[in-house]
């Protein structure tokens, strides 16, 4: 049989088509077979790219940015602006917590035809975690606090997030989360993506 090779068109093709693969060894004795999606063979390696996806994408459909005009500012910490920065590069070159925030919105002011993309309030952004550090526990009534878990924990309660429906809120402290990561089947994964899955093994 003759093998066909696909190739995309361009990079923006490649997001979210990462393959899954069963988890054998894992699910050994388990009566569920178990997948799991390799994220880190996302263009920039990061279930992120999803976001900056879904993000740009709904802001140009609402017309709201237009390429080779509009200004993108975004305060990020991580893998999100990563991945805002590789599709508005992507699809045309252009111009390119909470200090970070007030910092982009004095920057907006000041720069014709800008937009604001912000993740943390924007509803096309779809991951949320019911997971933070025990350093920085806002979302349990702490307060704000320096961590090194990165990718998780910004210090405030993000805009898209309805804590309503969060039953639970778990806390990571960092000496747990460096222990899990250590012993974890991949290394190929965010820290925030780290943190989501020490949930699911405590669950267990």
């Amino acid at each position: 049989m003759a093998k066909t090779c696909a190739i995309a068109k361009d990079v923006i093709e490649l997001i979210g088509k990462t393959p899954s693969v069963y988890l054998n060894n894992i699910a050994d004795g388990c009566v569920a077979c178990i997948a799991t999606k390799l994220e880190m063979m996302e263009p920039c390696s990061s279930v992120k790219d999803r976001i900056g996806y879904s993000i740009i994408q709904d802001t140009e459909e609402k017309d709201i940015i237009r390429p080779g005009e509009s200004v993108l500012i975004e305060p990020t910490g991580g893998n999100t602006g990563i991945g805002l920065a590789f599709m508005t590069a992507a699809k045309d070159p252009v111009r390119s917590i909470k200090g970070a925030v007030q910092k982009a919105e004095a920057k907006k002011e000041k720069t014709t035809n800008a937009y604001i993309l912000q993740q943390f309030e924007n509803p096309a952004n779809p991951k949320l975690y019911g997971v933070e550090p025990v350093e920085s526990a806002v979302l349990n009534g702490g307060k704000p606090r320096p961590h090194k878990i990165q990718g998780t924990g910004a210090g405030f309660i993000l805009g898209v997030m309805d804590v309503a429906l969060v039953d639970e809120v778990v806390q990571v402290s960092l000496k747990i989360f460096l222990t899990r990561q250590s012993h974890s089947f991949s290394k190929h994964v965010d820290e925030s993506n780290h943190a989501s899955r020490f949930v699911y093994h405590e669950e267990k």
